[in-house]
């Protein structure tokens, strides 16, 4: 029923992600970015941060962790001798061990867009 949608959801999601680029203004995240010549769908929105855990623990604090979501394991060791690609490995442990969603569903109104920009704007680690 929902793919004779996908590519509104997909435009919805677009938007989203844009609003986050734009608004989101911490020099403790590192934001997701698209290739050059290539086109996003956005069904995750993944932004790094050295003080994941901090952020975490913030947000906690504030009753926000509905919007915290950590989804990332460390790779399975089994896996590695699979990938003979070293910087493809480097790159997942990194995001493995920094990296977070935040939301981003079809539906998501401006005021939880803007909840979660002025959040994430507010996040400062000493």
């Amino acid at each position: 029923m929902r793919l004779r949608h996908v590519e509104e959801c997909e435009e919805e999601r677009r938007q989203i992600a844009a609003r986050y680029l734009a608004e989101i203004q911490n020099d403790k995240l590192i934001l997701p970015g698209v290739q050059e010549g290539a086109t996003a769908v956005w069904h995750q929105f993944v932004v790094r941060s050295e003080q994941r855990d901090e952020l975490k623990n913030i947000w906690r604090k504030r009753r926000s962790e509905r919007l915290f979501i950590i989804r990332f394991r460390p790779i399975c060791q089994r896996l590695i001798s699979i990938w003979a690609i070293r910087r493809a490995i480097s790159h997942h442990r990194a995001v493995c061990a920094t990296g977070t969603f935040l939301p981003m569903y079809n539906g998501m109104t401006e005021e939880e867009q803007s909840y979660v920009i002025d959040a994430i704007n507010a996040f400062k680690i000493k």
